[in-house]
């Protein structure tokens, strides 16, 4: 930060702006941050009102045993109590309990706490709003609002792609053969791609510990498509919250898709049927490593690609004939690498008229 900057720095539009400097590596000037926010919160007197109904956001959501679905949330708005009826999205609930950051038990939570909330009867998303309602009836009415909104929504975007281009995709290894493609393009009229290769779908099912670990690992998967130079969709068919449930295997099975967990202890009986059923399941708690496994597992679903490897390099001293021998024999000196009696056909420079033909190859090395 430059020299003499501090305080109070006067802003080209408005009131004086308030300047901290700070550092995230030592945390430096962090509290004198905290307290001018502060300040400016009573001088702009920005209070919010501790009597209304209770409004806030959800961080992240997950299932943990014994107490079911536990959100973490941040009320910005009124105030949350226990036995308040809350709605997120298409989540409805009743306030059981209430928790501090430091998991204490709490009566009420106050704006700008963030708390933990226990009673939901499903999963919420993680960014969507939470609202208290005075009552169940209202709360229902509220869900039946949003969903109604969210189909309206669906259907305008389905009618936006009534025109799209069919296209086919192919999902698996033994799916990408040519002729298969050709048998169902021509059966079901569809046009082949104008760069002669159809898109490869490599569906999956996706598991992680809390909602917003979902999010991210939904986005970083599909993303490895993206970076591929093939033409690759990663399609999630079914994405969920805690543990691979055995109906989860079977879909995976019948749909040839592999299953991703990240950071969510599995059920042994649901690994077992995986492993009889021939499933791939990748798991792991560090999302670097699950995305690299991941990437090598996706890999084997692309064409191969046939690569040259240079063994080794000599130069002919001199050709002659063997007596009695139709085979030419060259004196060759190795000058780089290492030549190995069966490896190939060796390159000599020329043109071959059936590189799949393997001829013998003597020589000495001198």
């Amino acid at each position: 930060m430059p020299e003499g900057m501090g305080g109070t720095s006067e802003g080209t539009v408005g009131a004086p702006v308030q300047v901290f400097p700070i550092s995230g590596l030592t945390g430096a000037g962090v509290e004198d941050l905290i307290e001018g926010l502060i300040l400016q919160s009573e001088v702009m007197d920005l209070r919010a009102d501790d009597e209304a109904n209770a409004e806030g956001y959800v961080m992240d959501a997950r299932v943990e045993k014994g107490l079911g679905t536990v959100a973490d949330c941040v009320i910005r708005w009124g105030n949350l109590e226990r036995g308040d009826y809350i709605v997120s999205g298409s989540s409805i609930g009743r306030v059981k309990f209430l928790k501090d950051v430091e998991g204490k038990m709490l009566k009420k939570a106050s704006p700008s706490q963030p708390v933990r909330v226990v009673g939901f009867d499903s999963l919420p998303k993680a960014g969507d709003p939470l609202v208290c309602m005075p009552s169940l009836e209202e709360a229902r009415d509220y869900v039946e609002h949003v969903e109604t909104i969210r189909r309206n929504e669906a259907a305008e975007n389905k009618n936006t792609q009534v025109g799209a281009k069919a296209e086919l995709q192919s999902s698996g290894k033994h799916l990408m053969q040519k002729k298969w493609r050709e048998t169902l393009e021509e059966k079901h009229g569809l046009d082949a791609p104008d760069d002669g290769e159809s898109p490869i779908r490599i569906p999956i099912i996706i598991r992680a510990d809390a909602e917003g670990s979902l999010a991210a690992i939904c986005e970083s998967i599909v993303a490895l498509g993206t970076e591929s130079s093939k033409n690759v969709l990663i399609d999630p068919i079914v994405t969920g919250v805690g543990s691979v449930l055995a109906t989860e295997v079977q879909v995976a099975k019948e749909s040839g898709a592999s299953i991703i967990c990240f950071n969510v202890k599995n059920d042994a009986a649901a690994m077992k049927l995986a492993e009889a059923e021939g499933v791939k399941v990748m798991s792991n708690e560090v999302i670097y490593r699950l995305l690299e496994e991941s990437k090598d597992f996706f890999s084997s679903y692309l064409p191969t690609v046939e690569v040259e490897t240079f063994l080794g390099r000599g130069k002919v001293g001199a050709v002659f004939d063997i007596g009695g021998l139709d085979t030419r024999v060259a004196g060759t000196r190795v000058i780089e690498g290492t030549l190995y009696k069966e490896k190939g056909p060796a390159s000599t420079g020329e043109s071959s008229a059936n590189k799949n033909n393997q001829p013998e190859c003597f020589y000495r090395v001198i």
